[in-house]
């Protein structure tokens, strides 16, 4: 990876800094606070194109969601296609499909700088968080009680499909948390303008 090169003022206050967040005396908010202002100063050093906090979970929204539909995918036609290739075959085209996407997207978001978070979306995003976690609970109870009580289906969880139902639920609920974190900040901001 390239490193990124200051100027001389830049370098010093950074070194300065990170000399501070090493320091074992200083308590651990004092750190923490150095370390905020080393992503401060990079930032604003940094010559890249930015990118706000909003289109960051935006995009990060999407991404997570792709996924959680390609492992549920991959899960579901596991069980569909179990003695035939053409769920394997399938499984594995998506999976490719799903990787080429996930470089290309890393790469093309390389070019860009994120915006640090500040303290009100970092307050967000631990409330996004929470409201995931206890909706991607409220989802699963739901579904796990309309197909096994409603619909008297049974479901086997082996060793073929537990992984791809546990990356459908982690992605699931990192897609989830961004989708909430931008509807609890676009909810501030029209609060802030009336």
């Amino acid at each position: 990876m390239k490193k990124t090169v200051y100027d001389e003022k830049t370098n010093a206050k950074l070194e300065a800094l990170k000399k501070q967040y090493k320091d074992k005396s200083l308590s651990r908010e004092e750190r923490a606070e150095a370390l905020k202002e080393i992503a401060r100063v990079t930032y604003a050093a940094d010559p890249r194109p930015a990118v706000s906090v909003r289109k960051q979970a935006v995009t990060n929204a999407l991404l997570f969601f792709l996924d959680a539909l390609v492992f549920g995918f991959i899960a579901v036609t596991d069980r569909a296609f179990r003695d035939s290739s053409a769920g394997n075959t399938l499984s594995i085209v998506l999976f490719s499909v799903m990787l080429i996407f996930i470089v290309f997207f890393v790469i093309r978001t390389g070019r860009y700088k994120n915006e640090p978070d500040d303290e009100l979306s970092r307050e967000n995003k631990r409330k996004a968080s929470l409201n995931a976690f206890l909706t991607l609970l409220i989802v699963v109870a739901v579904v796990g009680l309309v197909w096994f009580e409603i619909l008297e289906k049974t479901f086997t969880l082996d060793s073929r499909n537990w992984l791809g139902f546990f990356c459908c639920l982690v992605f699931a609920y990192s897609g989830l948390s961004n989708a909430i974190f931008l509807y609890i900040d676009g909810k501030g901001e029209t609060e802030e303008e009336e």
